[in-house]
């Protein structure tokens, strides 16, 4: 499934992101997202579940985590 701005533009928190959808829409692989995950930098909503869901306001915060140098995005999840 592809992704293009319109898909993105009319997303809001009434409607969660599956996992592949918030990395399709972010331009992110899945394992690097679970990564994300797994440091704190990101939740699903319900983490226990097996099919995580996001916020739709994750995906701005994806966007914005993306543009930062890995190392703040790591100090970020450590402190």
């Amino acid at each position: 499934m592809t992704h293009d701005f319109d898909d993105a533009h009319a997303l809001d928190d009434r409607s969660p992101l599956a996992l592949d959808d918030l990395a399709a829409f972010a331009g992110f692989d899945v394992a690097e997202l679970r990564e994300w995950v797994a440091c704190g930098l990101i939740d699903p909503l319900d983490p226990s579940s097996g099919d995580w869901r996001f916020e739709a306001r994750t995906l701005v915060v994806v966007r914005r985590a993306a543009r930062l140098n890995p190392v703040d995005i790591m100090r970020g999840a450590s402190g």
